[in-house]
């Protein structure tokens, strides 16, 4: 998880300076667009960083990539289990999640192939393959389910008893009749 974390922040530290640069430009632009003073161009930046840039920006920041790293170490983890495994796309089921994820919530897959979210193949939740849209703030998670039948005994009570204790999973169309029932 840190390797990854370590080896994806330089390329995302690239990522936040591009978005900023595109702020900044299309502010500017504006500003000289309409005809205002340097005075009033360089407040529409002051405005521009204390409004938009770096209020919340290091929690944000922080949050996607520590989140984008836990979800590659499950990752990591379950494929390196040598288990038969299952991966399926499970949201946080509340009105901050983005519609695409919604509509991802209760897709599975095999463990090698990518969820489709919002037009974008995602390994995992803030798979860094992703757009900055679809996975900054992303608290989606996978859950990862074995397809293998247990034969021996330590497995079987295992199993038996794993059975005792229900995850809620939420099918897309059941989360969808819940989104619809906010409305």
């Amino acid at each position: 998880m840190l390797v990854h974390l370590l080896q994806i922040a330089g390329e995302k530290v690239r990522q936040i300076y591009g978005t900023t640069v595109a702020f900044v430009q299309e502010h500017l632009t504006t500003g000289v667009q309409a005809g205002e003073t340097l005075d009033q161009v360089a407040q529409r930046v002051d405005d521009l960083y204390t409004e938009s840039i770096i209020p919340e920006r290091s929690q944000t920041i922080s949050a996607t990539e520590v989140h984008s790293a836990n979800e590659y170490g499950s990752s990591q983890a379950a494929q390196m289990s040598g288990l038969t495994l299952k991966k399926m796309w499970q949201t946080t089921f509340d009105d901050k999640v983005r519609t695409d994820h919604a509509e991802a919530q209760g897709q599975e897959i095999d463990m090698d192939e990518a969820f489709e979210v919002g037009g974008e193949q995602l390994m995992y939740p803030g798979d860094p393959a992703g757009s900055p849209g679809n996975i900054i703030g992303c608290r989606c998670t996978v859950i990862y389910s074995s397809v293998q039948t247990v034969d021996d005994e330590i497995g079987k009570a295992l199993t038996k008893y794993a059975r005792t204790f229900p995850q809620l999973i939420v099918t897309r169309e059941h989360y969808r009749e819940l989104l619809r029932a906010k409305r």
